[in-house]
Order: C-alpha cells, then sequence, then structure tokens
C-alpha cells in the first residue's frame, strides 16, 4: 500500500502555481528595476546634454530684452519729441516685462540634472521623480508656449503698445 502523500494533488497544484507567481512577480520587480535604473541614467544623461543650450537660450534672450530695454530707455530720456519719448517709454517697458517673466519663470532644465542628483542617493526613486518632474515640467513649457491663447496674447500686446 502506498504511503498517503501529504501534498494531495490539488494542494501541490496550487502550490506550484504560487510558486510561479512568486517567481514571476519578483522577475517583474528586477525588470522594473533595471527599467528605471534605465530610465534614470537617460534623464540624467539626457538632462546634462542639454544644460548648455538651454542656459545659452535663456541667457541670450535675457540680454537681448535687457539691451532693448536700455536702448529705448536711452532714447527715451534722450529723445526731445514727446511722441518718440512715449513710444520708447512704451518699448523700454515691453523688454523689462519679457526680462522680468524670463527670469521670473526660468526654464526647468537650466540646472540639467544637479536637482536630480540632490533629490537622493544614486539610483533612488527620489531621483527619478525629479528628473521626471524637469521633464514634465519643460514639456508643460513647450506646449503651453505653442498654444494659440499664447499666441493672441502676445499680438494683442504689441497691438496695444
Amino acid at each position: 500500500m502506498l504511503k498517503p502523500n501529504r501534498f494531495s494533488r490539488g494542494r501541490r497544484g496550487r502550490l506550484l502555481r504560487l510558486l510561479a507567481l512568486a517567481a514571476a512577480l519578483v522577475g517583474a520587480a528586477e525588470v522594473r528595476a533595471d527599467n528605471d535604473l534605465e530610465r534614470l541614467e537617460f534623464l540624467e544623461t539626457r538632462l546634462d546634454e542639454r544644460r548648455g543650450q538651454i542656459v545659452l537660450w535663456q541667457d541670450g534672450w535675457s540680454a537681448v530684452y535687457g539691451a532693448a530695454a536700455l536702448f529705448h530707455g536711452t532714447r527715451m530720456f534722450t529723445n526731445s519729441d514727446n511722441d518718440d519719448q512715449v513710444a520708447n517709454g512704451v518699448a523700454m517697458l515691453r523688454g523689462l516685462t519679457a526680462l522680468t517673466l524670463m527670469r521670473v519663470r526660468p526654464h526647468a532644465g537650466r540646472h540639467g540634472a544637479d536637482p536630480m542628483r540632490a533629490a537622493g542617493p544614486p539610483g533612488s526613486l527620489a531621483r527619478l521623480t525629479a528628473g521626471e518632474a524637469t521633464l514634465a515640467a519643460s514639456a508643460h513649457r513647450a506646449a503651453r508656449a505653442r498654444t494659440v491663447r499664447r499666441h493672441l496674447a502676445n499680438v494683442g500686446t504689441n497691438l496695444v503698445f
């Protein structure tokens, strides 16, 4: 006579399915961890690569707006014609407003991956979250700059002034 097995056929099947599920979950966690590390490296690399371009864009336009404000401000005070003084004063105000907006709302990627590195230790989820937040802020800024409302506001400002 055969000894009764501790695990019946149904229990053994459930145990094997449970072990297979656990192995699959552990494997998925490792893949996710590898995927997170790859995303983290990708974000750090891209943010650092683009930092120079973003800083050049930010500082370049700031210089243009500052120079325009200075030029028109100088012309406003040195011109004897009242109409020209008003026109140059308005142009100076537009340049100062644009410069102020550039400094108050700077580009999210101007610091590269430094905010990511400051968010936590290497390979941490906090770094990944900070990098994705920077990417999302940059994408939001780019999408907002291309809206019809934004263009109409710029056209309206130029028509009024």
